[in-house]
């Protein structure tokens, strides 16, 4: 119905108005096909790459933790006892009158003259020898050496 009406309000136009509203809604219709059809495709496929070279970096670092976990997986897991033994083996290169305090599930480090550099090498080599985590630290840093107090939890037993 509106149809008709449509065609025969254009048939009451001249030549010249008909070909000119034909053109503006083939203009308008060409206009609606490419925003709606074609140019969201043409996006997608020109970004294409730069999100799949972005996609390949996230799976490396995946395929990497991956990795990293399985070999954490894979390394034998320390009781409490041989775990305080690694860490007062440790501590001795915390530099003098360090103090080791075990307690039940965890173990208090005292040290009073620490390099920055035996104080990292302890914490990395507890955590991956020891396995053995930092719950607490207090430090201080003092004429280029870190004293203080750490708290390693111990792994509990299986």
């Amino acid at each position: 119905m509106k149809l008709n009406f449509f065609h025969d309000w254009l048939v009451q136009r001249s030549p010249r108005e008909q070909t000119g509203i034909r053109a503006g809604l083939l203009l308008v219709s060409v206009l609606l096909v490419w925003r709606v059809g074609v140019a969201p495709g043409l996006q997608v496929w020109t970004l294409s790459d730069s999100k799949q070279a972005a996609l390949d970096r996230q799976l490396a670092e995946m395929q990497t933790l991956q990795q990293e976990a399985q070999r954490l997986s894979a390394q034998t897991q320390n009781g409490p006892d041989a775990a305080l033994q690694l860490l007062t083996a440790m501590a001795a290169t915390l530099g003098p009158n360090t103090r080791v305090n075990p307690q039940v599930d965890q173990v208090s480090i005292e040290f009073k003259a620490a390099s920055p550099q035996a104080l990292v090498d302890f914490i990395t080599q507890a955590r991956t020898q020891a396995q053995s985590r930092t719950l607490q630290a207090h430090w201080q840093f003092r004429q280029g050496q870190w004293q203080g107090q750490l708290v390693q939890s111990l792994p509990v037993k299986r």
